[in-house]
């Protein structure tokens, strides 16, 4: 199996940064902790949807945008905050083929085999990943498991409420939009 090229190369072959941003980037990561793209974001040397499109682009595989959007609780029961929070990841929904089922996962860093594999195995689904830009990915995960006090979210109005629930028409392709 070939290696996929890792996000910082992607975008220095897109045109998108080049070699010293990149390598500026990288020592910011290491210092702080922070995905590269999101450290990219950050610095403000990438703007979020050309990250997101760009990665999507090379790697071949839809978008979503999490805005406006709800994700089914049963959906989100499938990954441990546990995973979710270590791995960056959130589950979007789950199409059922047959006796198949395949869960849809948000992720800014699809390049990383070892979390679709653990997730695979974890949930026992083929995992399909999805490119969610770093800061809806953050948010949503802080969303759907951070535990706020019930008091507290009793009280304030949810703004999901009335949202759509994510779904596979929600998804973008890319390569459609090139057309």
């Amino acid at each position: 199996m070939r290696d996929r090229p890792k996000v910082g190369e992607i975008l220095v072959q897109a045109g998108i940064i080049d070699e010293l941003q990149l390598a500026a980037a990288l020592g910011e990561q290491t210092r702080w902790g922070r995905r590269l793209g999101m450290t990219l974001i950050k610095l403000g040397m990438v703007q979020e949807g050309h990250l997101v499109r760009a990665l999507a682009r090379q790697y071949d595989m839809p978008v979503a945008s999490l805005a406006g959007k709800k994700i089914a609780p049963e959906v989100i029961a499938l990954v441990p905050a546990r995973l979710a929070i270590e791995h960056g990841v959130v589950p979007l929904f789950v199409k059922k083929e047959g006796h198949k089922s395949q869960l849809f996962l948000g992720m800014e860093e699809p390049s990383d085999l070892g979390i679709l594999d653990d997730l695979a195995f974890h949930t026992g689904m083929s995992i399909r990943p999805v490119m969610v830009g770093p800061t809806e990915l953050g948010e949503a995960i802080d969303r759907y498991y951070t535990v706020r006090p019930a008091s507290a979210s009793s009280r304030l109005p949810d703004p999901l409420r009335a949202a759509d629930t994510l779904g596979e028409n929600n998804l973008r392709s890319l390569r459609e939009e090139s057309a």
